[in-house]
């Protein structure tokens, strides 16, 4: 299964996680496997949905709670 989560939703979320730390302008995308393990993440430029390099300098622990909250429906845009 994967789940969308926007560019917009992402930098909803850090004005709740202050450091996050997410760069404006990309989105990202979790995949999970059947058993609700995380087996991808995707960086994509929210504009023009392109894939991207992973950006440096934010937060890992941020980018995990958001993938626990689209998991659970709480944020993105998924299934997908």
């Amino acid at each position: 299964m994967r789940i969308i989560v926007t560019s917009t939703q992402l930098q909803t979320f850090a004005k709740r996680w202050p450091c996050a730390n997410f760069p404006e302008g990309l989105g990202v995308s979790f995949e999970f496997d059947t058993n609700g393990n995380l087996c991808d993440v995707e960086w994509f430029n929210g504009w023009s949905g392109k894939t991207v390099y992973e950006p440096e300098g934010y937060d890992e622990g941020a980018l995990l709670a958001v993938s626990q909250d689209a998991q659970a429906g709480l944020i993105g845009s998924g299934p997908v």
